[in-house]
């Protein structure tokens, strides 16, 4: 019945799903041109995008706190991001391992991510200097996945689920939090804003949309069709 639901969600095409193999790969190469051009390169997110549109037109981003986000507001989530990593740590990076397929969606891909690098740079974050510390970035486990089309776009990415709060100089935050605790951030910081994260993302997406974002959190109304159906069709819960 599960699979059937999926199925009427989009996932099953005329076309075989791809292997777990080729998704890897196709997570490898996202992952690897978003460093590129991100972190190492410089890019803005439309520069980005202008190579190769990794996005489909019903993506779909979450996290531990954050979303869903319709692709509109990711985007414009990315856009006004300001902080910049490739100056904070240039050797920046992402240790990727575990793929292994969804059972119940064999087109989506399950795998933890690492952060690795040297904070050897200045940057900001908004008003706030973050001056270099020398400090490793080992980030601990975080588990993601993502939902690849036939076509070699993403419908839904999971980012941020971390692994064990014991492990990594993330410090059991996921996402931009574990990666501002090696940059200088107290960790109390996100001890004292964590139980706030969750309403406040969630009041978002009643802001205004903006080309520079504003929300963490899409309107359901931006949603796609397959997001709002899921529990209908016994894919998931809505929360």
């Amino acid at each position: 019945a599960r699979c059937r639901a999926v199925a009427c969600l989009g996932a099953a095409t005329a076309a075989a799903p791809a292997s777990t193999s080729q998704l890897e790969d196709w997570t490898r190469e996202y992952y690897g041109a978003a460093r590129d051009a991100r972190v190492r390169g410089g890019q803005t997110m439309d520069q980005f995008l202008s190579e190769y549109d990794w996005f489909s037109e019903d993506y779909v981003l979450t996290g531990p706190d954050i979303g869903p986000l319709a692709k509109s507001d990711y985007l414009a989530t990315q856009r006004g991001f300001t902080l910049d990593f490739g100056a904070a740590a240039p050797d920046l990076d992402y240790d990727l391992e575990g793929f292994h397929a969804d059972p119940q969606n064999p087109e989506r891909v399950w795998f933890t991510l690492r952060y690795v690098g040297t904070h050897t740079g200045a940057t900001r974050l908004g008003k706030l200097p973050l001056r270099p510390t020398g400090n490793p970035i080992l980030g601990g486990p975080e588990l993601h996945s993502i939902w690849w089309t036939p076509e070699k776009t993403i419908k839904w990415e999971t980012v941020g689920y971390t692994g064990c709060k014991f492990t990594g100089t993330n410090q059991g935050f996921g996402g931009l939090a574990g990666l501002l605790i090696p940059l200088g951030v107290p960790r109390v910081v996100f001890d004292l804003l964590a139980p706030l994260a969750k309403p406040l993302f969630a009041l978002s997406q009643f802001n205004e949309a903006s080309e520079s974002g504003g929300r963490a959190c899409s309107p359901d109304a931006d949603l796609p069709d397959w997001w709002k159906q899921r529990t209908m069709l016994g894919v998931n819960i809505c929360r």
